[in-house]
């Protein structure tokens, strides 16, 4: 009799001993099994130099930070370059290799971060769904081994929203999600504005909640975010040469950027571009889930599967919802009505449409299994792995995603050395003045080569837009308007390196094309410059050659009268 007391005690114990193993289990060997996944699917295809204009404009703000010459480009990103400072210095200089390992470190951290919030949110296989997702989705998975801040901005987005989730829920720390949003600003300033409606959502529930006593902590959380914005603002604007100075440049970059896009500029045209490529970015990001998505919707409202769909309760509660929604649909509806530069905009909101992922696939699962528990199960996990393997394969086949960083590093590596065979004293470069593989890439790979971006203006005349000699602008968005002269330093010869120049010689005959390395695509072309015979800019052509242009010995036809003679 005395013994069972004692064996009972011993299996409880043992029992309870199991409970915590698996606790620890879920609690730490997952996460950290998520963030090296994270890390080992990202960093052995990290790119090895700058991948695009953004990526180099960064680090030629590393090395000398200038908003008006784009150094980087407004709005100024002062936390990124702080932070591209400091790892560079542990990379020995490499900036692109820190900035490329910070973007891995952050998808890692976002990974775990969205699986410890899915699984406290909505369990155990909401979080597996959003972290999986999350971590193969083929877009976000590319972002990661780029110098660039689209892989921080899922996790800054995150962060705000959790901090916010909670403060709602708990009726107090609304000053720490205010405090996450505005350093988000730091990184990535258009990322705190878009989650200022959050915040705002969040201070209203905390209100219609708690009644008047809220009203402290939504006073401190106002401060808050003033404090922290100025944090990083105030050496900014000191950085830019003033508030004045900084707002034109912002301004300025934004009129050009959204003039063809804005729908109060390009009407419904720019309206059906900014939804198409909204579309097209969550097509990437998401991959099959989307479909699936649509397919849980469109068979919870058939007859036959209605009631298997009534079983499946969908655990998610109304203020979640509400806050998700002020999360994502900002953001979402300023790409949708002015300006969506590349499709990785979207990761901001991913975050937001992965954490429901668990729900809409447990739902579309009770749906096919006919309300069968452990027939849910299964199909719950089945069309998980579905989607994870669709967005991997999706991302490393053949000319996919993955393929992208390495053509870029093959095409640079062969242009580099190619353009090194020439010697820089009697050598000028000739670049394109915008895209990932000219004027700024020479400027930062290049810089002991005279580097000139000519091309054509807004009103398809051509000219010099900047250049890196003396007397001209090193960046300058007027002259995207109106081309400048072209004043070319005199030099043995010029090098041709991007094919867009090509297109505004008139001259072609004088250029000798030279084939990069094996395995890259791509040419340079190498033409003998005449210092007394020196280039001019006519129209919309280039001629290399002076005496080659038409305009030599034109003259303008002289003027009408302004009344015939009687």
């Amino acid at each position: 009799m005395a013994t069972q007391p004692l064996v009972a005690t011993a299996i409880e114990a043992t029992g309870g001993s199991r409970s915590r193993s698996v606790a620890v289990s879920s609690t730490v060997l997952v996460p950290v099994g998520l963030a090296l996944l994270t890390l080992l699917t990202r960093l052995p295809l990290g790119g090895r130099y700058l991948f695009n204009w953004d990526a180099l404009q960064f680090a030629l703000g590393v090395q000398r930070f200038d908003l008006a010459a784009h150094r980087p480009h407004p709005p100024g990103y002062i936390g990124y370059i702080l932070l591209g400072r400091l790892g560079g210095m542990v990379a020995g200089g490499d900036v692109n290799t820190a900035l490329v390992l910070l973007s891995a470190a952050a998808e890692a951290l976002t990974v775990v971060g969205i699986y410890l919030v899915a699984r406290r949110l909505l369990g155990e296989f909401a979080g597996l769904a959003a972290a999986l997702l999350l971590l193969t989705s083929p877009l976000y998975w590319f972002y990661g081994e780029t110098a660039l801040t689209y892989g921080l901005e899922p996790g800054l987005s995150l962060a705000g929203f959790w901090l916010a989730w909670r403060a709602v829920d708990r009726g107090r720390g609304l000053a720490a999600a205010a405090v996450a949003v505005a350093a988000a600003g730091a990184l990535r300033p258009s990322s705190e504005v878009f989650m200022l409606p959050m915040l705002l959502v969040a201070a209203w529930l905390i209100l219609r909640r708690h009644g008047p006593r809220a009203r402290r902590e939504v006073a401190v959380a106002s401060l808050a975010l003033v404090a922290t914005t100025a944090a990083w603002l105030a050496p900014l604007l000191w950085l830019s040469g003033g508030a004045e100075a900084y707002l034109r440049a912002s301004l300025q970059l934004g009129s050009r950027v959204s003039g063809g896009s804005a729908v109060w500029s390009a009407g419904l045209g720019g309206l059906r571009l900014n939804v198409a490529a909204v579309l097209a970015g969550a097509a990437d990001a998401l991959g099959v889930f989307v479909a699936m998505a649509l397919a849980a919707v469109v068979v919870s409202r058939l007859g036959p599967t209605r009631a298997a769909a009534a079983r499946a309760r969908w655990p998610v509660e109304g203020r979640l919802v509400i806050l998700v929604a002020a999360w994502a649909l900002p953001a979402l509806a300023v790409y949708s009505l002015v300006h969506i530069g590349q499709l990785a905009y979207v990761l901001f909101a991913l975050p937001a449409a992965l954490l429901l992922a668990g729900p809409v696939l447990d739902r579309l699962a009770a749906v096919v299994s006919d309300g069968r528990e452990r027939l849910r199960n299964r199909a719950r996990g089945g069309l998980l792995a579905a989607c994870v393997l669709a967005n991997a394969v999706a991302f490393l086949a053949p000319h996919a995603l993955a393929s992208e960083t390495r053509d870029r590093d093959v095409h640079v590596q062969a242009l580099l050395a190619e353009v090194r065979r020439h010697d820089p004293a009697r050598t000028l470069l000739l670049a394109d003045p915008e895209g990932p593989g000219s004027y700024r890439l020479a400027q930062y790979y290049l810089p002991g080569y005279a580097a000139v971006a000519v091309g054509r203006d807004s009103h398809g005349r051509a000219g010099e837009m900047f250049a890196d000699h003396g007397g001209a602008p090193e960046y300058d968005l007027a002259r995207f308007s109106e081309s400048g002269p072209l004043r070319l330093p005199a030099m043995t010869q010029a090098l041709v390196i991007d094919q867009r120049v090509v297109d505004s010689v008139a001259d072609r005959s004088r250029l000798h094309e030279v084939k990069l390395g094996p395995g890259a695509e791509g040419s340079v072309y190498t033409v003998d410059v005449d210092p007394a015979d020196p280039p001019v800019a006519w129209r919309d052509g280039l001629f290399l050659r002076g005496s080659d242009c038409p305009c030599q010995g034109w003259a303008p036809p002289p003027p009408r009268p302004l009344m015939a003679p009687l």
